[in-house]
């Protein structure tokens, strides 16, 4: 079996893969009539920033047909309602597809930013057993069984045996496919079961699976397992001694350059592309833990997307220091196109050149309420020093409009239901949640004080700091 293994590691060829071209998508299902459809890829798999590929409206009959042109064969998919229809494409072929059954969010899921959608393989109609996506929906109907299984057993003992024997099962199923993404689907999910099997440590995975051997940081597959064998990498690295100096670079030299060089001293890379996309995966992971100083982590970020070694990850790099900086005093904020009880749509350049007091609540809450007190004595006293904008989370724009008639609030009300990812994008985990922005668009607090935690005074001293006042 082992041989076997070493067989697909070896005999992995991804030269053969096919680049540039354009492909054609279309479909048909009546329940869809009038509905807009927007397909869409990854970025890339380190944040997941979603990118457009192509738009299209769908006729009275329910059918639609869109084109782009295509680098390379990747994951593709579009949100229909409750459903993340994906598959995957390659440049060059067209796909007629059957769409899910039409189900709609509610305005409940709607509303809800942590909804999850219902994943749905596409499967091209009047293909043969040998298409990509028929290949990878049957392995996935194999393999699936296999993964819950290790999935609920991961803290028991380690089980290599049954490791093996559910690989060489798997794999008896698709002998002679020479298909070079799906050869490479199916090397790194065995891969992900041998990982959660506990069958071998991350640096025997990583030598078997990613040493010597092409970085293909845009197959999910590959970076699925990636994500898991390099987890916490700075971590263990800095246990060893010729890795313990990496608290010093990146806390105090915060040098991307001196990173990438102790780090050549780990002969678990092979090349600059994993050692970059090492690097860039823990940049972004320990943003969220406790090991580096955040600022710190943000220079060597900048650092990389000017002077990254591997260019092609410079992008990447950004994508990341937009993602952790969002909420980080000195930067901007989330930008919002918001809905006010009038109609009207205000967004956060209508209030810049203005402290802006922003907070989160929704009508119902007791908290919010009291505190709605508090915001109303504070700006009538201080309105002309700074702005309050609220952003109401209640389930309609009427319920919002509907309270306000009821009192007498001067200040700007508005109601997230255009865009409910705005709770997300605050990271609102909590009712009430206040942010201090300043006159040039820029957290300058983040949590800021609500105002019985003397808002008032924090306000005045900062800008008196910022020679705003006297």
């Amino acid at each position: 079996m082992y041989r076997l293994l070493l067989a697909l590691l070896s005999g992995f060829v991804p030269v053969t893969f096919i680049y540039g071209g354009s492909v054609r998508v279309s479909g048909c299902d009546k329940s869809y009539a009038g509905s807009y459809f927007t397909l869409k890829t990854y970025e890339e798999y380190i944040t997941y920033q979603e990118k457009t590929l192509a738009e299209t409206a769908v006729d009275a009959r329910g059918c639609f047909s869109l084109e782009f042109q295509l680098e390379k064969t990747s994951l593709v998919f579009f949100h229909l309602g409750k459903h993340f229809a994906y598959f995957y494409a390659e440049p060059g072929k067209d796909y007629h597809v059957i769409l899910p059954p039409r189900a709609d969010k509610t305005e409940a899921d709607r509303l809800n930013p942590y909804f999850a959608e219902e994943e749905e393989h596409l499967l091209p109609v009047n293909e043969d057993s040998l298409e990509l996506n028929h290949l990878i929906a049957r392995f996935d109907s194999i393999y699936g069984p296999y993964y819950s299984q290790y999935a609920l057993s991961v803290y028991g003992p380690p089980d290599p045996a049954s490791a093996d024997t559910a690989v060489q099962s798997i794999l008896r199923h698709f002998k002679g496919i020479s298909h070079p993404y799906f050869s490479a689907y199916l090397l790194y999910k065995t891969g992900i079961l041998r990982c959660i099997a506990s069958q071998y440590k991350a640096r025997n995975l990583s030598a078997m699976y990613f040493r010597n051997r092409p970085v293909l940081y845009e197959n999910p597959a590959y970076m699925e397992l990636f994500h898991r064998i390099y987890d916490s990498y700075f971590t263990y690295f800095g246990r060893t001694d010729s890795g313990k100096a990496i608290y010093e670079v990146i806390n105090r030299n915060q040098s991307y350059t001196v990173l990438r060089q102790i780090l050549a001293a780990d002969d678990v890379f092979r090349g600059d592309t994993l050692r970059d996309l090492v690097i860039l995966k823990n940049l972004h992971d320990e943003f969220y833990r406790t090991s580096f100083n955040r600022n710190a982590l943000i220079h060597v970020l900048d650092s990389f997307c000017l002077h990254g070694q591997v260019t092609m990850f410079r992008p990447v790099a950004a994508n990341i220091l937009k993602k952790v900086t969002r909420l980080m005093a000195g930067y901007p904020p989330p930008p919002f196109h918001l809905q006010d009880s009038h109609g009207n749509i205000r967004t956060l350049e209508d209030f810049k050149g203005r402290y802006v007091y922003l907070n989160f609540c929704y009508c119902s809450s007791y908290s919010c309420l009291k505190e709605f007190e508090m915001l109303n004595t504070l700006y009538k006293k201080l309105k002309g020093y700074f702005e309050i904008v609220t952003i109401l989370a209640d389930p309609t724009l009427q319920k919002v409009t509907d309270f306000l008639n009821q009192n007498d609030y001067a200040w700007t009300f508005l109601h997230y239901g255009q865009q409910p990812d705005i709770l997300k994008d605050y990271d609102i985990r909590a009712f009430p949640t206040y942010f201090l922005i300043g006159p040039d668009g820029k957290l300058i607090l983040s949590p800021a004080p609500s105002p019985a935690e003397n808002f008032q005074q924090t306000l005045f001293n900062i800008m008196r700091s910022r020679g705003d006042l006297k």
